[in-house]
């Protein structure tokens, strides 16, 4: 069942995604909320690594190298950024072909933007 939810980027998984890189991003010991600021930058880099997996699945590229390229892409590498490419790459994988476009990433970063955890 949680295959099926992971195969549609509806808004609901989308913000489950948004939701559980915001509680990897944020350290377990600060107890303030994510900063509106921090929110936007969180989701320009998240969206980002989207794209790059898109591009990269389109490529035809498996999701083990889309990983390692992506690791290394500027703006994500030696950034905290680096340790969300593999939740993001797995999702993007997942997606069904005609899933695959701008519209991923418009949709990532609205369910991002919303999501106020």
């Amino acid at each position: 069942m949680l295959r099926n939810l992971m195969t549609v980027p509806t808004p609901r998984v989308l913000a489950a995604c948004a939701m559980t890189l915001t509680s990897v991003t944020l350290a377990p010991a600060t107890l303030s909320a994510e900063t509106e600021e921090e929110r936007i930058t969180r989701c320009i880099g998240q969206a980002q690594i989207v794209t790059l997996a898109v591009e990269k699945r389109q490529e035809l590229k498996s999701a083990k190298k889309a990983v390692r390229q992506i690791r290394r892409a500027e703006g994500i590498k030696d950034t905290d950024f680096e340790g969300h490419v593999d939740l993001l790459v797995n999702w993007v994988y997942s997606l069904p072909a005609e899933q695959l476009g701008p519209e991923a990433t418009t949709a990532f970063e609205a369910a991002c933007s919303e999501y106020n955890g």
